[in-house]
């Protein structure tokens, strides 16, 4: 925290940093605390359960390949469309010329 003034050490306020400051109980902020116990989601560390996760399943994305065929489907007509605009555009462009 900058300057202890309980901003937090991003301007978030207090309570948004990593437990180690007065508002965490201690006497003095700083590395001279412990670190808390709990589970730092979203740095790696999870006191080693992040790196005994499961492998994830191969069921997980069974319906992938039929919702990426339609996607395509789908992009497929949006483009025909287009080219169909397109080309009354040309058309239109050519008729007003002449």
């Amino acid at each position: 925290m900058p300057g202890g003034d309980g901003t937090g050490p991003m301007g978030y306020g207090p309570r948004s940093g990593r437990a180690a400051g007065y508002c965490a109980g201690y006497g003095m902020p700083g590395f001279a605390n412990p670190w808390p116990r709990r589970r730092f989601r979203g740095r790696g560390y999870g006191y080693g359960y992040g790196y005994a996760a499961p492998a994830p399943d191969a069921g997980a994305y069974a319906g992938e390949k039929e919702y990426l065929k339609e996607q395509a489907e789908y992009l497929k007509e949006e483009i025909s469309m287009l080219e169909a605009r397109l080309k009354e555009l040309e058309n239109t462009a050519q008729q007003n010329e002449e």
